[in-house]
């Protein structure tokens, strides 16, 4: 079984080492915005699985939400996932 290495934040933050606070917030916010919409965000996998993480982001950047798009993208920066 593959293990999936957990994404980094711009606070640089490795394996045993506490996330980025603001990054976690701004993921919680993602998280109720796309609740909002009617979408579940798991936040774990979210920061775990950067391939659950571009889709979720990738949602989020389609929304007619302004303020959800604007977050994702800085989500997508603070998660250092690369752009479509």
């Amino acid at each position: 079984m593959n293990k999936t290495q957990p994404l980094k934040t711009d606070a640089g933050t490795d394996e045993g080492t506490a996330p980025d606070p603001v990054a976690l917030v701004e993921i919680i916010e993602l998280k109720w915005l796309m609740a909002g919409e009617g979408l579940r965000v798991h936040v774990e996998r979210l920061q775990a699985e950067p391939a659950y993480a571009h889709q979720t982001l990738a949602l989020a950047e389609a929304s007619l939400n302004t303020s959800l798009r604007r977050l994702a993208g800085r989500l997508r920066i603070k998660l250092q996932l690369p752009a479509f």
